[in-house]
């Protein structure tokens, strides 16, 4: 009945027989079944975010509203890119990107810029996004938005270390890392010590990346940010598994999954989780079941790797 009235665009319908088939598999403890009722839930939800977003458009375009219609075409586009369907993100991004030309607001066009270039790089086409990253420091640096430049540094080292130019990654990051302690942005500076630690951890100089990865460690525990806690202890843990230290990356491991999952508890919303750090969940807990099985454990192995497995149907299968 969810699926169907779903089908029929009728998500809030959708949502109310998806949240009794929850009920009722939570009540039998049927875990799968109840997987199933949180995927469903959240591509019920996310489609009624996309018809309220078209609403706004629509009304936005009725009224004479430039700046209501491309913050429209924005949340559309973030919206589709939580749905994995980043083709359609593209397109609404391209419309927000036109709007912010035309109204001559160089604070959005660069926003803009920058979701242009994020949706590349998940789509794999990191020469696009490198040129949208230009585009978006051009324009921070032509407004004076310190803080955003340095995330501008921060996305081209990303998009050049996903080329495997990590010269210009290292460059960039320690560009990143500069203005973000001038600032005093801490969590740039965070990012910015996690992006050095993947690009030298990339070039096998692990003494130089868990340097790094222990700098970010420190500053993530000081601004109390559980979900970069986590991601710098699955760091650790992949350099010390790499350098055949298995005991140490079962703990950094354990300590990744248990901040990922604070975490997970901790914030509003399903989408905030899916738009940032759900795969990150998922290959912690496959790096503990892999770990375990190279440390001869096979019995916990194979429960991490249950445990995983419960937690993304949880989670639901919605790829962002």
């Amino acid at each position: 009945m969810g699926n169907a009235n779903q089908s029929l665009g009728n998500s809030k319908q959708a949502i109310e027989y998806f949240e009794q088939g929850l009920n009722i598999a939570k009540e039998v403890g049927d875990r799968a079944g109840e997987g199933s009722a949180y995927r469903n839930l959240g591509k019920a939800y996310s489609c009624l975010a996309i018809e309220y977003f078209k609403q706004h458009l629509s009304i936005a375009k009725e009224v004479g509203d430039r700046a209501g219609e491309g913050e429209a075409f924005r949340n559309l586009g973030n919206a589709f890119h939580i749905l994995g369907n980043f083709e359609q993100a593209t397109e609404y991004y391209e419309k927000y990107l036109g709007i912010a030309k035309e109204v001559g607001d160089m604070a959005v066009e660069g926003s803009a810029y920058g979701s242009l270039g994020i949706a590349y790089h998940t789509l794999g086409n990191f020469q696009q996004a490198i040129e949208y990253f230009k585009q978006q420091l051009s324009i921070t640096k032509e407004v004076g938005d310190r803080v955003a430049e340095g995330t501008g540094y921060g996305n081209l080292a990303n998009a050049y270390q996903s080329l495997g130019n990590f010269r210009r990654a290292i460059e960039y990051s320690n560009q990143h890392l500069s203005i973000a302690k001038e600032v005093g942005d801490r969590a740039g500076e965070g990012n910015a010590y996690g992006n050095l630690g993947n690009v030298y951890g990339c070039l096998g100089n692990f003494s130089e990346a868990i340097e790094y990865r222990e700098y970010r460690l420190s500053v993530c525990k000081e601004i109390g940010d559980h979900i970069e806690k986590g991601l710098a202890f699955y760091g650790l843990g992949h350099d010390q598994e790499l350098l055949g230290s298995l005991s140490d990356a079962l703990s950094y491991y354990h300590l990744s999954i248990k901040h990922l999952d604070e975490a997970r508890h901790n914030l509003k919303s399903e989408d905030e989780w899916k738009i940032c750090f759900r795969d990150s969940h998922r290959v912690s807990y496959t790096a503990l079941w892999r770990t375990l099985l190279k440390s001869g454990e096979i019995e916990e192995a194979l429960y991490a790797a249950e445990k995983g497995r419960a937690q993304a149907l949880v989670e639901g299968t919605i790829r962002h």
